[in-house]
């Protein structure tokens, strides 16, 4: 079995973590005012400092890099490309993020028009770092 290559790995972490962060910022004025107004109703807010952006910015780092290490584990398995990265970020979605968003779903915090929006973004985001994270990621 190969070794991973540590400094690939990184870097296509790093790319598709930075990635996921934009994509996420971007996405987030489709249904930013939705999100806000079911925390007003919840009696929630959320304050966007600097220190949550810089939260948010390891989270999506910590998951490029997550997404490209399960890559590089399913290369070895299933061939390098771009067919396993793909299979890699619908895993990473469905194991990993719809699982978050059922939860909110189940307790009731957002309503059902946000859960898909934030789920169809989530689908994309995670198949799109998979790809950029593999494109980088050499053995």
């Amino acid at each position: 079995m190969d070794i991973i290559n540590t400094g690939r790995w990184i870097a296509g972490g790093i790319a598709a973590g930075i990635l996921m962060w934009i994509i996420e910022g971007a996405a987030s004025q489709l249904y930013f005012a939705e999100m806000m107004a079911a925390l007003d109703k919840a009696g929630l807010s959320v304050a966007m400092d600097a220190g949550m952006v810089a939260i948010t910015l390891l989270v999506s780092l910590l998951v490029g890099l997550g997404v490209v290490f399960f890559y590089a584990m399913a290369r070895q398995r299933i061939g390098a490309g771009p067919r396993t990265a793909i299979i890699v970020g619908v895993a990473a979605f469905v194991f990993f993020y719809l699982p978050g968003l059922l939860g909110y779903q189940m307790i009731g915090l957002y309503p059902g028009s946000l859960i898909v929006k934030w789920a169809a973004v989530g689908f994309v985001e995670t198949v799109v770092i998979s790809l950029v994270g593999a494109w980088i990621y050499r053995d």
